[in-house]
């Protein structure tokens, strides 16, 4: 165990040393007393297992997000919504990125509009919640707009859900879900030959 931190901290020293750190401190310790020079040279060790630590904690915190995210992937792809949520919540709390946020508002507006009454309104204002927020720190990405608009058209906030549709199309002309949802959103307001002409653009 010993001689493998030895030899992570060989590694570490050889990376400070090529890339000139150790040169620059090396005129500053030259002229120090042995004792004092030991001592910053034990900081300086100490300092290179932080950083090594540091590194490895924050690979482990984006591997580990991930793994729950592809665990939550899979189980909503398999109908578990709930252990799916409990999946997204797990890698949201290790990694809080859109992805994972926009995959777990999906699960609550699934869940909601599978519902009735309060408990409905409930999941549908948490994945409006969500939306909301990956919008105002992703504003590029079309699929935040879609989860919003399906969000508000559930709601039955028809302008809303509208505005949302639009704004996904603006972003991705590519993406034939936003075309069908709003032209979902098109055939429930009467404005079928709206509609038709969307799909057409398909």
């Amino acid at each position: 165990k010993n001689q493998d931190l030895d030899d992570i901290l060989a590694i570490i020293k050889q990376l400070f040393a090529e890339s000139g750190i150790l040169k620059i401190l090396h005129p500053a310790i030259s002229g120090v007393q042995n004792d004092k020079k030991n001592l910053i040279i034990k900081s300086l060790n100490f300092f290179v297992v932080l950083i090594f630590l540091l590194l490895v904690s924050s690979g482990l915190i984006l591997l580990y997000g991930n793994y729950f995210y592809e665990k939550g992937i899979n189980l909503k792809n398999n109908g578990n919504l709930a252990e799916a949520e409990i999946a997204f919540k797990k890698s949201i709390f290790l990694n809080s990125n859109s992805d994972y946020l926009r995959e777990l508002g999906i699960i609550s507006y699934s869940r909601a509009i599978n519902m009735a009454g309060a408990e409905r309104e409930a999941l549908l204002n948490q994945a409006l919640k969500i939306s909301q927020k990956i919008i105002k720190y992703d504003s590029y990405n079309s699929l935040n707009y879609e989860l919003a608009g399906r969000i508000y058209l559930a709601q039955g906030n028809l302008s809303e859900a509208e505005k949302n549709f639009q704004d996904a199309i603006r972003l991705n002309k590519f993406n034939p879900s936003h075309y069908i949802n709003f032209a979902i959103l098109l055939i429930n307001e009467g404005r079928k030959e709206e509609a038709k002409d969307l799909i057409n653009k398909i």
